[in-house]
This record gives C-alpha cells, structure tokens and sequence, in this order.
C-alpha cells in the first residue's frame, strides 16, 4: 500500500475551502511522488465556514490527573483543530484510509484556576469579609438516629444511563459493583428487617464511621486509562484507524478523565454524609468537654479531599478549629490501617485470575459485534472491558457517556458481577481477604473497650497498641499516642477505600453477607446473592457501628436527666449505608431482629479473630495458595450459607431478654 500525507493546510483546504483543495493536495502529491484521485465537493458560493478555535489540553501526568469539564457546547463540536504536520494514512484505492483524528485517544485534561491569572489586585482586600455578621445564636444538637432517622440523601444527580437494548426499567448506576454511586438501599437488603433508628428505650452512646471516599476519576493504570493510550498510541504512530457505525465518536474522542482525584458528585457525596451524620448523631459532640474529636483519614488527594469535605458538612464552614484531622501517609512500606494494600501484596491480587475468566464469557458477544465496526484497531476483550468501565467513570465524572449505550443491561450486570468477584476474593472469598480490616478491628477494640473499661484500660490499651500493633498491620507512632489516637471520644470517622470496608466486613466475620462459599466465575449465580459490591462498597459507601445502651424492661425512650433504678445493658449493631447488618455468625452473637449484640459478646469475637487472622502471614499469600483464584469448574448450585431469619421485628423487650445475659 502507498502512503501519503495530508498536512493541516490540506486538511483545512478539503474542510474550509474546497475551491483550493485540489491545488493544496496536488502539490503534495507532487511532492510525494505519486497520483492520488481526488474528488472535491462542491459548495454554494453563498455558504461560508469558519474554522473552529482551537481547544487548549493542559495535560497534567502524574496520580492526580485534572479531567476534562463538561460543555454541552463541546457536543456540537466533531472534532479538533490539527497542528502542522498531522499525518494520515492513505492509500491509492482510497482518498484517506482512516478517518480517526489525531488526537483519538489523547487525554484532554483542563487544570482550573488557570496557573498563570492575569490578576495584578490582592484578592484579601479586593474582596474582604466585613465583620456584619447580625446576631446569632447556637441551638441545640440533633440526635435524629434516636428521634427521626432521616432518609439517605441521594445526590447522585444523574439522568437515566440508556442501554443499548433501551432497557427503561434498568438501572444501571445500581448495577456496576464499586463504581456504582452511593444510593439509597431498603432497610431490610442485608437481611435484618428493622429500622436503622435507635430502638425505644435505648440511647446511642458511641459511634465508629468508617467511609469510603467519593465518586473519582480512574487510577493511573486501570483499564480506561490504559484504552485511551492505546488507542492514541494507534494514531500517534501513524497508522490510525476508522470507526462505524455505534463507534464512529471514536474518531474524534479525546479521553476527557483525570487520574484518582475526587469529581465533583463525589464531593457532594462526602458533604452530603457528613450532613447526614451530624443530623443523626450531632448530640454526641456535647461529649467533648476538654477536647476536640480526631477524625482520620490518608494522604492520598481524594482521601484526603473526601474527608475534608464531610468535615464541611459535618462541622459547616469554617470547620477547622471545631476538630482534628489526623492524615496518614498512603505509601508502599508504611503502616496504615485505612489503606493497608501498600504492606499486604496478598490482597492487591485477589480475584484477578477469576475477573479475567468471567470477562472473556460476558463480553464474548460485545467484542465480535464491535470489533466488526472498527478498522485498523485490533479490538480485544481488555478493550471491550476498559470501555464498559469509562461509561461507568465518564458517567460519574461528567454525567454522560456515549460508551455506556454500546452495551446492553446484561453487559452492563456482568461489569457489576466483575467487581463482586474481586470484592469476593478480597473478603470473604480468600483466606487472605479479612487480613484488608484486621488491623482497622484491632483498634476498633481499643476504642471500645476503653468505652467498657474506663480510663483504667487506657494506660495497657496503649503499651499493647505500641508493642504489638505491627502484627496487625498498625501504625504504631500514631496509635500508641493519646493525641493522635484518642480512647475517650464518643464519634470516631475513618475515610478509608472500598478494599478496606469489604476487609472488615470479612475481619468481624459478618458472613451473612454473602450466600456462596465461592462465587461461580462463569456465569452470575441464578439465586439471590447477598454479595452485591455495588449495595457494599459504591462510592461514598459507609459503615456506622452504633454502640447503643438500653433499659431492660423500659418500652419508652428514656430521659436524659431520669435516674432509672432498673439495669443498662450494652449493645452494638453496624449499619451499613443505611441498612442494618445481620451479625448472628460474628462470634457468638445470636439472632436478632434488630440487629443488636451484646457488646461484650461482640468483643470476645473480635479477640477471636484477632487470634485467627495472622495479618503477617496471609499477607504474604499469592491467591493460587490461599483458594481465591485455583481454576475448578464452578458447580451447578454453589454451596448455600444460611440466611437470616425473615421475620417480623418484635418489640425491643422481647428481642433483649435472650441477648443482655453477655453484655458489657
């Protein structure tokens, strides 16, 4: 085949001005050396065109990539200016071969504010705040998880994600695992069928919030990031390609994610929860009386950024003198119980050897029948695959994506069921998965049974925390500190990631949760499964152990100021993004249609566990070893585990006069 080039003057001649097309290109080709046919569309000598103005991409490399912000304007726009010397592949037989742009592929990335403002005032006495304020005055705090818990704010925001079959009646934001936004969730979807509120007769004393970050972009290499560069790598070398039909926006598609940061729903989401925690449990600052409450979070930008923002909603603006943000390095060889993968390779490759198998059977359709509309490019399953995962991402990021209509809703279930298979592996599935939250349940039992014991545990508590918490994967400097790890708060916020959530889940042995013993690689299973990644672990995911004290006897919520004669037993029970968690399995802890256990009951298993889980040894497990990824046919019906009760809730005197015998 012969080739020829077409510089930016050649193309702006054929798109601007037809009447000196020919001229443009016969002179190149004459240049080239060869005869190229060329046929000229004619034009109305009334029409004019202007040629559009160039798009500037600031192209920032690194983790904390700027994406790309959305103008439906740029929707209009079909394509992008070209720099001289853009080069097209051509041969004789065709005018141009390959219709993709240049720039297919490329990231196109806007950093905002602008480096360089062309602002010679100083902002602080152009725009001052005057002191006229008016008057105001404090009110009191809300304790709505024990008046009117108050429904889950849904901030998603987002229209309607079309399939390509027109599913109406599917959700897909609901169906892709942990890039599925947060949304609400019925109370009874973990299996336990009560309200999430505090029961009559008992009051919350303490809370421990454990929360994944917002909505993000992609990591640096996930399979979005990795599609955009091959298929720029494609043009880049010259050879280019040409779309049809459903991918014909692949000619001119700039890759428009950044890289790990929070988008803007995700900022929502975490101001939103912090909002929703302070309505619920807001009382509870009135126990700070000498000291300000340590919320914790990493390094890493949109752990970070998560956090601050749920600070926002939680404590209002300005927030920063009303509490203390410990942040932790996220990096290989550091301890860090909120993001434990940099010291446990183990769990980085959990269920990968079961992703690629379940990818190669639900995208087996989708790939023949998209790789029949595109030439030049080798489409291959990780293709297929990066592009369902940048619907979900653009979809999140910018609220539309033209990818998410290429696949149908059953594709678009397998993406879900990909991310349960990894979640799978990473918890409950693998004996390596509850060493990802051993290490963040040890210190659940510090602060817990500092709560039980008093200031007397504080002193042991923290000789044991500085001595023997790198067994479990613990920060020693920061937890074996009373300033940096407090035991006499009664809030406690960890923001963590999805891994780390599904780690504890599995570490407290909540095995309610999921109904396989191992989840079928080759098919989703046709039962009911409790292990659904995206009701989880999605975006803004949050787990709230509550540790509630409760009057036996007593059917009405008590005073404040009473002085009941009559006996308090203690009790904790999770809820997890608004739903409440079965935690018969956990232990010795029984049956309860509330959700309660006895809080000493519940920290005799977690001691259990902490015996069972060598975080040292299991993290050094490759996934072959410890049965998460070994290649056996799955079976027709996997093994069921038991689910809980499905009954009607009782009243709270006959639900804790079979549990206060254990309680502390």
């Amino acid at each position: 085949m012969k080739t020829f080039r077409v510089t930016t003057a050649a193309c702006a001649a054929l798109l601007f001005s037809p009447t000196v097309a020919a001229t443009v290109l016969a002179q190149q080709q004459q240049q080239d050396g060869a005869q190229l046919p060329l046929s000229v569309p004619q034009q109305p000598a009334t029409s004019t065109h202007a040629a559009p103005a160039a798009i500037s991409a600031a192209f920032t490399p690194g983790h904390q990539g700027q994406g790309d912000d959305y103008d439906a304007d740029d929707d209009q726009y079909d394509g992008e200016e070209l720099e001289d010397g853009d080069d097209f592949a051509m041969d004789s037989s065709n005018a141009v071969k390959w219709r993709s742009k240049k720039n297919a592929g490329r990231p196109k990335r806007v950093k905002y504010p602008p480096k360089h403002l062309n602002e010679t005032f100083d902002p602080a006495k152009a725009f001052p705040t005057p002191d006229f304020r008016g008057p105001s005055k404090p009110g009191d705090e809300r304790l709505a998880a024990e008046d009117a818990y108050p429904p889950p704010i849904n901030v998603a925001g987002i229209a309607h994600v079309m399939t390509r079959d027109n599913k109406k009646s599917f959700d897909a934001l609901a169906a892709w695992g942990n890039l599925s936004p947060y949304n609400n969730l019925p109370e009874d979807v973990h299996g336990v069928y009560a309200s999430p509120a505090i029961p009559d007769g008992c009051n919350i004393a303490q809370i421990h919030v454990l929360h994944r970050h917002g909505a993000r972009f992609p990591e640096e290499n996930d399979p979005p990031t990795e599609f955009a560069e091959r298929l720029h790598k494609t043009v880049k070398k010259g050879k280019g390609f040409t779309a049809r039909g459903e991918l014909e926006f692949l000619n001119t598609w700039r890759y428009p994610l950044g890289e790990e940061t929070l988008v803007p729903l995700g900022r929502a989401q975490l101001f939103n929860l912090g909002v929703s925690m302070r309505m619920k449990y807001g009382a509870l600052l009135k126990d700070y009386k000498h000291q300000l409450p340590v919320f914790r979070t990493t390094s890493q930008h949109r752990m970070l950024h998560s956090a601050l923002n749920f600070a926002a909603g939680f404590f209002g603006i300005p927030f920063e003198e009303q509490y203390h943000q410990l942040v932790i390095i996220e990096a290989d060889k550091y301890n860090n119980t909120l993001a434990p993968h940099k010291i446990c390779p183990g769990g980085r490759r959990a269920g990968k050897s079961a992703i690629r198998t379940w990818q190669n059977i639900f995208l087996k359709e989708a790939r023949e029948r998209l790789a029949l509309q595109i030439d030049g490019y080798d489409l291959k399953i990780k293709d297929v695959f990066a592009m369902l995962q940048t619907c979900a991402y653009e979809t999140v990021a910018l609220g539309y994506s033209q990818f998410c209509e290429l696949f149908t809703a059953e594709e678009h279930r397998g993406l879900g069921y990909a991310a349960d298979l990894r979640f799978h592996a990473g918890s409950f599935g693998s004996r390596v998965g509850p060493a990802n939250g051993i290490g963040w349940t040890r210190e659940l039992l510090a602060r817990l049974d500092a709560m039980v014991e008093g200031k007397s545990a504080h002193v042991s508590n923290y000789a044991d925390l500085k001595q023997n918490g790198w067994k479990w994967g613990l920060n020693t400097s920061l937890v074996g500190d009373s300033v940096t790890f407090p035991l006499t708060g009664s809030i406690y916020v960890d923001a963590t990631h999805d891994t780390v959530i599904a780690g504890v889940l599995a570490a407290l042995n909540i095995s309610d949760l999921h109904r396989f013993e191992r989840l079928p690689r080759r098919r989703i299973p046709r039962t009911d499964k409790r292990f659904h990644s995206a009701k989880l672990v999605p975006f803004g995911a949050n787990l709230v152990g509550q540790v509630i004290k409760c009057h036996n006897g007593e059917t009405a919520r008590s005073d404040e100021n009473s002085h009941s004669t009559k006996s308090v037993h203690s009790y904790i029970r999770w809820v997890l993004n608004d739903a409440i968690i079965p935690l018969r399995g956990s232990g010795d802890c029984p049956s309860s249609t509330l959700g309660l256990c006895p809080l000493g009951t519940f920290m005799k298993a977690i001691r259990q566990r902490l015996r069972e889980v060598n975080f040292i040894d299991l993290c050094q497990l490759h996934p072959d070893e410890d049965g998460g990824d070994e290649d056996t046919p799955d079976p027709e019906d996997p093994p069921e585990r038991t689910l809980a009760t499905r009954s009607h809730p009782r009243s709270l005197s006959s639900d804790y006069e079979h549990l206060a015998g254990d309680s502390a």
